[in-house]
């Protein structure tokens, strides 16, 4: 273990950031189909696409990951209904077949392909017309 500025620092593995591989999710994120971990939040999914899949660049700083600045806010279908729905990303369990269609605030896609607009700031409305 290093110490830093007497702070013990712990390696930290993909692991630990996002669990094990051995289970994973077929998630559709603006049109591109992704193999992610189970068991994540949306939020982590997202750091994910970023850091492992290359696909995105995600401005971290952004986001405080306990549900108060709302800036993760996303758009996904409704499981049940079909119908577009505001969540917040650091709030909302992923699941197979899970599709978002607008991402938050300071997430661009680097794969060539275009970055949807983004919700509108303010806390998520639930399911929208």
């Amino acid at each position: 273990m290093a110490a830093r500025n007497g702070c013990i620092l712990l390696p930290v593995t993909w692991n630990d950031l996002f669990g094990e591989m051995d289970t994973s999710y077929r998630v559709n994120i603006c049109g591109r189909e992704c193999v992610v971990p189970y068991d994540n939040k949306l939020l982590r999914i997202y750091q994910y696409i970023d850091l492992e899949l290359h696909i995105a660049d995600l401005s971290l700083s952004l986001y405080c990951w306990n549900a108060q600045c709302h800036n993760c806010k996303s758009v996904i279908l409704d499981r049940e209904s079909g119908r577009p729905k505001e969540v917040l990303a650091c709030q909302t369990q992923i699941y197979e077949g899970l599709q978002v269609v607008s991402p938050p605030i300071g997430l661009k896609f680097t794969d060539g392909g275009e970055t949807p607009p983004h919700p509108p700031p303010g806390p998520p409305r639930g399911l929208l017309p």
